[in-house]
């Protein structure tokens, strides 16, 4: 019945879905203890129905619950709850609500991490998605100390070139950014700037960005404008002149040449 919402929700019949999700909890409800997973997987799934209804009183009504029970039921052992559980911290990131995703994400990496240390990229883009928690909460020790493990791991086994070991360096310089590390930000983003230049794409295009703005910070006022030339330059050619993303890099640019008087 669970499976059957489930396929029902991916078609957007909330509402039908619903009624199978309230029926599922009931029935758990009645036949396992309040604690028990199953029943914490199907009050995780009415909470996310509700989510898509946009119904909030009635997914913080069910958060509360949640949020009471599931210390005791994460286990390896059962990973249909675990995943449950990381949709539940998913919603929270959509929702901005940093402190809930990272009180699950940190019980999700404890869970998942192995004795052994050997971080999987699963448990890699786990523990990103925790710092990103962290930095948005302006916890900015406690996501230094995440970046530069989830760097040191990747370098290790993709090497220092691969795309997602170059993001987790430009991760790591924002953080030494907002910790006033602005030196060391910019080394690192210079670094990242000079390997990703030879492919302009999206992701090259912000890692310029950032690297100005951390140049601005410094009061390198001509090497900032002159980044900043190059990056309206890209996106006037890639989008047009009244894109947002052009303007954006208007105004970047104007900033720039501001303080050069």
């Amino acid at each position: 019945m669970a499976h059957l919402s489930f396929i029902i929700g991916k078609q957007g019949r909330w509402k039908e879905a619903e009624e199978l999700d309230i029926k599922v909890l009931e029935l758990r409800e009645q036949i396992f203890e309040r604690e028990y997973r199953n029943t914490l997987m199907a009050m995780i799934n009415l909470a996310l129905n509700y989510y898509h209804q946009d119904r909030n009183k009635k997914v913080e009504y069910l958060e509360n619950k949640i949020i009471k029970i599931q210390t005791n039921i994460i286990d390896p052992k059962y990973p249909d709850t675990i995943n449950s559980l990381d949709r539940l911290a998913k919603t929270f990131e959509a929702w901005r609500r940093w402190e809930d995703s990272t009180r699950l994400l940190k019980q999700l990496v404890n869970v998942k991490t192995k004795p052994s240390g050997n971080d999987s990229e699963d448990i890699l883009s786990l523990k990103e998605r925790l710092s990103s928690t962290l930095y948005n909460l302006e916890r900015w020790e406690e996501a230094e100390s995440l970046d530069r493990h989830i760097l040191d791991a990747r370098a290790k086994t993709k090497g220092d070139r691969h795309p997602q070991t170059l993001k987790s360096k430009e991760n790591l310089a924002l953080t030494y950014w907002k910790l006033g590390q602005v030196k060391k930000a910019k080394r690192i983003l210079k670094e990242v700037v000079r390997i990703k230049k030879a492919v302009l794409d999206p992701e090259t295009v912000t890692s310029i960005m950032n690297y100005a703005v951390i140049l601005l910070d410094l009061g390198k006022w001509e090497e900032s404008e002159a980044l900043d030339k190059r990056v309206l330059e890209i996106m006037i050619n890639k989008y047009g002149q009244n894109d947002p993303k052009t303007l954006h890099s208007m105004q970047n640019l104007a900033w720039s040449q501001y303080n050069l008087g």
